[in-house]
């Protein structure tokens, strides 16, 4: 056996067939295959492909249009491409109209052509052996079925991807990658794995625009039907909550809230950040199924005042979560990298008004003018496509915190022009000091990670105090920003990463010592006026985090304050809580 090839008991899986709910049991494709490989393999296809996946993302092999399987990407990119486009369409004089297929193709993954995939993957730049072993790994498997405790004879597999496999949605999405070759240079392109839609659009289409309005029954996109359907899907969903309580038994307040909002309510909100332009009269419809549960869950009467019962439930008002959704989805497109689809529709995007309707993008622009939230002159920090945990090795984190009570964590954190203070002090008695601003929007949690950055940097920067000692102690009240450099899932802690790197090659150590408020710390109110000068430093930093811009906007919009006690806060049985909500409204 070659270094290349796997163990032929490896390639052997076994299917159990679950019948799809509502479905007739006698016709097999009814049926939805569940398939049980090797343990051991599995292990190995997870390690192919994280190295497989990140030399893709770091090489861009993968094409824009493809958003499934991917870090950063979701459907409701695709929605707000296709979504954007007919409405830019709507606003050009004369104006576009959009026609589009859109294609699921049956059993896509059986029936991927395999030579054809290891020829692309070949296309792709990946030889030796990594293309040996996938050749072997697609080569040879069989299946058996279980059902009703028989197991039947293994088949052979001529086709497909294998089912169950960890690394088959890669392969699947490296074999679907050249699929804008066949298709005109005019026309648009938006795919999920398997999920493709085709559109185009042109002043003059005929007949095909018919038919395709007739499907849609949404030719002008106001979203009235797409709101309906979800409404009543909402309403049914309402159930639930009746079941689980009655005026005198059943959950608490805090069971049936937390029910609605795990349950319910997702169905309202998914990908709202698309059809949140939908006129005021249309989005009623989805408040009322908010209000028919608030009062549910209070055990209120139906004559109860719907913001009342909202209030004393603690939910806040749709309408605010959906500005605040808008807010934070065209956040992350600016986060996002030039290659990105969404970023690539954000930067093209220009304002029209020859007609009075709205798509995300104005919206956004509308509530951002409404709530002083203009960051066009801020650069986001792009978040980093694959995450950089850091090796155990490269430091080590000490904790001084029995002694302390915990604190109460505030709902608001300060975010605000910031600064960073910095000294670094050596064992013969001298001293360095550093100050820098942080931003203009700026959290604690992200002052604290750039001091650490410029603590690492000043540190490096000065030969004299590298060569006089073996390593650093940095000395941080932020726990939190601990942790995210050992995550290394924003983009300061990957270059924190990349500095410990440097310290670790050049055999210096480092500890990141978290004590509360940096208590009993020589230096450290030296470190804080420091910080406190960098705030009105004239060179302000012009970037902010993702993070930080979506909490001022949370703040912004969110800001409501209920001034009496909620009801979902009492810890107390169904009938004294349900007895309250009726009198008090």
């Amino acid at each position: 056996m070659g270094y290349w090839q796997i163990a032929q008991n490896l390639k052997l899986s076994t299917v159990i067939p679950i019948l799809k709910p509502n479905k007739n049991a006698s016709e097999c494709k009814n049926y939805r295959p569940i398939s049980l490989t090797s343990t051991l393999c599995k292990l190995m296809e997870r390690v192919i492909h994280r190295r497989l996946m990140n030399w893709l993302i770091e090489n861009k092999k993968l094409h824009f249009y493809q958003t499934a399987f991917r870090t950063h990407h979701s459907t409701t990119d695709q929605l707000f491409y296709l979504n954007q486009s007919i409405i830019d369409g709507f606003q050009e004089k004369p104006h576009k109209k959009t026609l589009a297929v859109f294609l699921d193709i049956s059993a896509a993954f059986d029936r991927v052509w395999r030579q054809k995939l290891v020829h692309t993957i070949q296309g792709t730049g990946i030889n030796g052996k990594a293309l040996l072993w996938i050749n072997d790994f697609l080569r040879g498997r069989k299946f058996s079925v279980r059902f009703n405790g028989a197991l039947s004879e293994s088949r052979r597999m001529w086709a497909g991807v294998p089912q169950g496999s960890v690394l088959s949605p890669l392969l699947f999405l490296i074999f679907m990658n050249t699929i804008h070759h066949h298709i005109h240079p005019d026309t648009n392109i938006a795919c999920y794995a398997d999920d493709i839609a085709i559109w185009h659009s042109h002043n003059d289409i005929t007949e095909s625009e018919k038919a395709l309005n007739t499907t849609l029954k949404d030719p002008e996109l106001r979203f009235s039907k797409h709101i309906e359907q979800i409404t009543n899907k909402a309403l049914g969903k309402l159930n639930i909550l009746r079941k689980l309580c009655g005026t005198s038994w059943g959950s608490r307040p805090q069971t049936l809230k937390s029910t609605f909002c795990t349950v319910i309510r997702p169905v309202l909100e998914y990908a709202t950040s698309i059809w949140t332009p939908a006129s005021i009269s249309v989005k009623r419809k989805l408040d009322s199924v908010q209000h028919r549960a608030a009062k549910i869950i209070i055990g209120a009467v139906s004559s109860t005042n719907n913001e009342k019962a909202e209030q004393e439930c603690g939910l806040p008002p749709l309408e605010s979560r959906h500005k605040l959704a808008t807010i934070k989805f065209t956040n992350k497109l600016r986060s996002y990298g030039l290659d990105h689809i969404s970023r690539r529709v954000f930067d093209k995007w220009k304002h029209f008004t020859r007609l009075k309707r709205s798509s995300t993008l104005q919206l956004d622009s509308e509530i951002r003018k409404e709530l002083n939230l203009d960051h066009s002159s801020l650069e986001f920090l792009q978040e980093p496509l694959i995450p950089k945990p850091t090796k155990e090795y490269l430091f080590r984190i000490g904790i001084v915190a029995a002694m302390f009570q915990k604190k109460k964590r505030r709902p608001y954190r300060s975010l605000s022009n910031e600064g960073a203070g910095i000294i670094l002090l050596l064992p013969d008695g001298n001293n360095y000091k550093h100050k820098i601003n942080t931003g203009i929007i700026a959290s604690n949690f992200t002052s604290e990670l750039v001091a650490i950055r410029e603590a690492l940097l000043l540190y490096q920067q000065n030969p004299h105090v590298i060569d006089s000692t073996e390593g650093l102690v940095i000395f941080s009240d932020s726990k939190s920003a601990i942790e995210a450099i050992r995550n290394g899932e924003t983009n300061i802690s990957c270059d924190i990463i990349t500095f410990l790197e440097q310290l670790h090659n050049k055999r210096k150590s480092c500890i990141l010592q978290w004590i509360p408020a940096h208590v009993n710390i020589e230096g450290n109110e030296c470190a804080d006026s420091l910080a406190k000068e960098a705030r009105d430093i004239e060179h302000k930093c012009t970037t902010i985090t993702l993070d930080d811009a979506n909490a001022v906007a949370k703040h912004r919009i969110m800001n409501h304050t209920f001034k009496k006690p909620l009801v979902t806060e009492f810890d107390c049985p169904r009938i004294i809580t349900s007895t309250i909500g009726q009198i008090e409204n």
